[in-house]
């Protein structure tokens, strides 16, 4: 940890960048890959030393986990994650981003089994879900999950993004 202790202070300290990703593999799709507590006590005091060298450079902290953290979620806010990354295939946004707080940043990437399995209504569903949640957080950024859509999903999801969620 004492390494990425300094990679995140050397990005901190980077002209040009204003938020600092730290990405940590502490869960899959099912929950955390080992106990909580053992997070708790071997894992945040670190994230509590790298976060606070980056926020003392005056840049924001991006936490990206793949599968469900939330377990993890109050820890790694008390730790001082200013946003935070969410895998829908693994766990449903809402409950999330209303438990870390509309203050929060996050970075959402859609449920890749609707664009690959899913229908064209599937999509459409999810995206007006997200659109009503952007009212209520707007620090979301998303992007399509995914890697190999059915037939003419791609099109349905560029098509209902442009209709939901873009403004203008």
């Amino acid at each position: 940890m004492v390494a990425s202790l300094a990679v995140a202070t050397g990005w901190a300290q980077t002209d040009g960048v204003e938020l600092v990703t730290i990405h940590d593999d502490l869960a899959a799709t099912r929950g955390p890959l080992v106990s909580p507590d053992w997070y708790r006590a071997d894992v945040f005091p670190w994230y509590r030393r790298i976060f606070a060298a980056i926020h003392e450079r005056g840049k924001k902290v991006l936490f990206v986990c793949d599968g469900n953290y939330a377990p993890l979620l109050d820890d790694l806010v008390a730790a001082g994650a200013d946003g935070l990354y969410i895998e829908s295939s693994s766990m449903d946004p809402e409950p999330f981003m209303r438990q870390a707080g509309s203050d929060k940043l996050f970075l959402l990437k859609t449920d890749s089994r609707n664009i690959d399995f899913g229908t064209p209504e599937d999509i459409r569903r999810e995206l007006a879900k997200l659109r009503d949640l952007h009212q209520e957080f707007p620090g979301m950024m998303i992007y399509r999950g995914g890697g190999d859509p059915l037939p003419g999903n791609a099109e349905a999801f560029e098509r209902y993004y442009r209709q939901l969620l873009v403004y203008g």
